[in-house]
């Protein structure tokens, strides 16, 4: 395959708030118009914190703290995800809902049946409204679904746009990684709330 595919999963954590700490890890696969130019890991990160990284961030809680993007190949079984460190705390302030709770995002792809999804949180108290987000949390959520749809161009020219991968089917431990990326086509953000199990705090007696 060509060297085409890169994998970024931006990390962060939530601060306790009477329990423990939750990690929080959004994964996206973009891959790049052409083969021709260098590609540089640290040149990804940038392109990609200015384009996609810093509107997430302005989107969630103050409780919110990125600490890296790591990056990868996804064409290349040996290659080692190298981290970047992007230290940034959300934007919005005051008292936020549970850490599993957060923001729905719905990617289709111009393949039929295949789409992705994002959880994007911690979200603040005051940008719910009963089951919805406000009309203002909306509007960043759906700031975040339009970055990512639109993609981002690197330092070194490469143009790199969404791509949604069926990780139950592909093989990205072995060479050659056998996958089928399904470019997205649509992004939107969704008015009522998500939840994610894998980030709830641990029990408190």
């Amino acid at each position: 395959m060509d060297a085409k595919w890169v994998q970024i999963a931006m990390k962060g954590s939530v601060a306790a708030r009477g329990s423990n700490v939750v990690s929080v890890a959004n994964v996206f696969v973009f891959e790049r118009t052409n083969t021709s130019n260098a590609r540089v890991k640290a040149n990804v990160d940038v392109a990609f914190q200015a384009a996609i990284g810093d509107v997430i961030v302005a989107a969630v809680n103050e409780d919110y703290t990125q600490s890296s993007n790591e990056i990868r190949w996804l064409d290349d079984a040996t290659d080692i995800p190298v981290s970047q460190t992007n230290v940034n705390t959300g934007a919005i302030t005051g008292e936020r809902y549970e850490t599993f709770t957060a923001a729905y995002l719905l990617f289709r792809t111009s393949f039929r049946g295949t789409r992705g999804s994002k959880h994007i949180g911690p979200v603040s108290e005051d940008d719910i409204n009963g089951d919805q987000l406000t009309v203002g949390a909306l509007a960043r959520m759906q700031a975040i679904a339009d970055a990512v749809l639109a993609g981002f161009t690197d330092s070194d020219g490469n143009v790199w746009f969404p791509v949604v991968i069926q990780a139950a089917s592909a093989v990205l431990d072995s060479n050659p990684t056998l996958f089928n990326p399904a470019p997205v086509i649509s992004a939107k953000a969704r008015k009522t709330l998500g939840t994610m199990r894998r980030r709830r705090v641990k029990g408190v007696y």
